[in-house]
């Protein structure tokens, strides 16, 4: 019994026949070839079904954009840029997904040259959008540039690698371009609206450049793009992303330049109901707010203050001979030489027409007031240069002073105008204080 169990297991160790050999050979190989061709198709489903996923984004992305370009289309052209851009890509990455079922000159060149001229259409968008002068005739040449050398590497010296390296490195040149225009060209006022925008563009950048490494480093030897490897597959992952996060980005420059310009409307209207639209000098209103300050001030501290009425003799003929534009140059300028007579913490307004008034705080008495409009009727005696031609314009000046002539607003004005109109009687070009036949 022992010796036929011995026996028994010799035979169940002992050595394949060569058919058993060769058919286990086979059936090794056979896996082997499944696995590969297993990875193949797996590969290919990735790379396309990251492509498809680039195209809903895209294809979100542009009908988002749709929204804000009916809404703002008027106010900001750039916008519309923008959505060519994203129509662009996504019929670029549908013609991708076609290959196989078109010809090349849709599924490689047409599809790329309509996603890199999208690039080029949202950086002009984007110098649209921020204001900012930017040449496009390079551009034009970079994507004739861009043509020839896919088409050479497609129909000449057919090599996918080669195309994957152009079409990165355009992605570079182009969107390069608007990073640089948002993050260093654009002024301070766009650039807290874009700089997001911008950060992302650098996004692009970088893996455009990280890929053209990866290609060259590592390169596949593939030329069925769908079986590209590794590195495609990371650069469209990354694309996705940053086409997503590039949508979010263009509306929040949307949102955030519409709430920037409602600040500065604001701010606009504000100044227009404090502010002479034409002189920019204050206003009735805010000259009486500023003279109510001055006055609790002044009653605080002792203090005293002068009140001048400023009309410009002469102001009606200047603006029957030489015109309303003459007449309003002139206006501009008279209020510049008051302001240059004051000190910054007196206040200059016009009431309208023709007719100023300056509020000047702290006098030491009548002689420091007059002392002051001393220096207008000087400084208006020189010529003004209006329409090309010298005009001699003067002013006379009425002064009221608080506390000696009263402590209302309304009653030292009023003394103020009593008092240049007895400066217009005597003869214009002179100054008169309140009480006094003349100074």
């Amino acid at each position: 019994m022992r010796s036929v169990l011995f026996v028994d297991a010799t035979r169940a160790r002992r050595t394949p026949s060569p058919f058993e050999a060769v058919r286990s050979k086979n059936c090794r190989a056979g896996t082997a070839a499944i696995g590969e061709n297993h990875t193949e198709i797996l590969m290919k489903l990735d790379i396309m079904t990251l492509l498809v996923m680039n195209l809903i984004v895209n294809a979100v992305s542009a009908w988002a954009m749709a929204v804000i370009w009916r809404e703002n289309r008027r106010q900001y052209p750039g916008i519309g840029y923008w959505l060519a851009n994203m129509l662009l890509q996504t019929g670029g990455l549908a013609l991708i997904l076609m290959r196989g079922r078109l010809p090349d000159v849709f599924c490689v060149l047409l599809a790329n040259l309509m996603m890199q001229s999208g690039a080029v259409l949202l950086l002009a968008g984007l110098a649209r959008f921020t204001e900012a002068r930017w040449r496009q005739g390079r551009n034009l040449a970079l994507l004739a540039a861009f043509t020839l050398a896919m088409a050479y590497s497609l129909y000449v010296a057919p090599d996918m690698q080669a195309r994957q390296i152009i079409v990165s490195a355009s992605i570079i040149l182009i969107t390069g371009q608007a990073a640089w225009l948002l993050l260093r060209e654009v002024g301070p006022r766009f650039r807290a609206v874009t700089n997001l925008t911008g950060y992302v563009l650098v996004g692009f950048v970088a893996t455009s450049l990280a890929r053209i490494v990866l290609i060259v480093t590592n390169p596949s030897g593939a030329q069925d793009f769908f079986n590209s490897g590794t590195a495609d597959a990371l650069a469209i992952t990354l694309y996705t992303t940053l086409n997503a996060c590039l949508a979010i980005c263009l509306v929040l420059a949307v949102n955030r330049r519409l709430l920037a310009d409602v600040g500065a409307l604001k701010d606009k209207l504000e100044i227009l109901a404090t502010h002479d639209a034409l002189t920019g000098l204050p206003n009735r209103p805010l000259f009486y707010d500023r003279l109510a300050v001055a006055l609790a001030g002044a009653r605080r501290q002792d203090l005293q203050l002068a009140i001048m009425s400023v009309d410009l003799d002469g102001f009606k003929g200047v603006n029957d001979s030489l015109g309303h534009p003459a007449g309003d140059a002139l206006l501009r300028e008279a209020a510049r030489r008051l302001a240059g007579c004051l000190r910054a913490s007196d206040t200059v307004s016009r009431f309208g027409g023709d007719e100023f008034v300056l509020l000047i705080g702290d006098v030491g008495g009548p002689g420091d007031a007059l002392a002051v409009a001393a220096k207008i009727l000087v400084a208006f005696r020189e010529p003004f240069v209006l329409a090309g031609q010298e005009a001699h314009v003067s002013t006379s000046i009425g002064v009221a002073l608080s506390p000696a002539h009263g402590r209302e607003i309304e009653e030292l004005v009023r003394r103020s105008d009593e008092a240049l109109y007895r400066a217009k009687a005597g003869g214009r070009d002179a100054c008169r204080l309140y009480g006094e036949d003349a100074a």
